[in-house]
């Protein structure tokens, strides 16, 4: 299993332990999201967490919160993405707390694959 599946398997994990419900998951594109969560009679909230893939080897991990404010377009309700300063200053905390336990998950478990990878190559002839 390479690092950015390992990332990813952690995020799911995490998501489990946490039981937080998930809308989404992509093991071809390596993201997780969310079910939506009401905040209040006008507004919802999902995380997502995404493994992204930089230059060859590197990668990092994504973790945002995403709104919907409920409006009226032509008599008809719909949820419809929102971004203000105040909701990202808001769901920050969440981001940070969740994004801490999926890199710690992963750290211990890349730990552990690295130790079966070196276990598997010394006893190679």
């Amino acid at each position: 299993m390479s690092p950015p599946e390992i990332l990813y398997q952690a995020i799911v994990s995490t998501y489990e332990s946490r039981e937080i419900p998930v809308a989404l998951s992509s093991d071809k594109f390596l993201i997780v999201t969310s079910e939506y969560e009401s905040v209040g009679p006008n507004l919802r909230r999902r995380l997502a967490s995404r493994v992204v893939r930089a230059a060859p080897g590197a990668m990092g991990l994504k973790v945002t919160t995403q709104w919907e404010r409920r409006t009226k377009i032509d008599g008809e309700e719909r949820w419809q993405p929102i971004d203000t300063v105040e909701l990202r200053k808001r769901g920050k905390a969440d981001e940070l707390d969740l994004a801490r336990a999926i890199e710690q998950r992963f750290e211990s478990w890349k730990a552990q694959w690295k130790e079966g990878q070196d276990s598997e190559a010394s006893a190679s002839p």
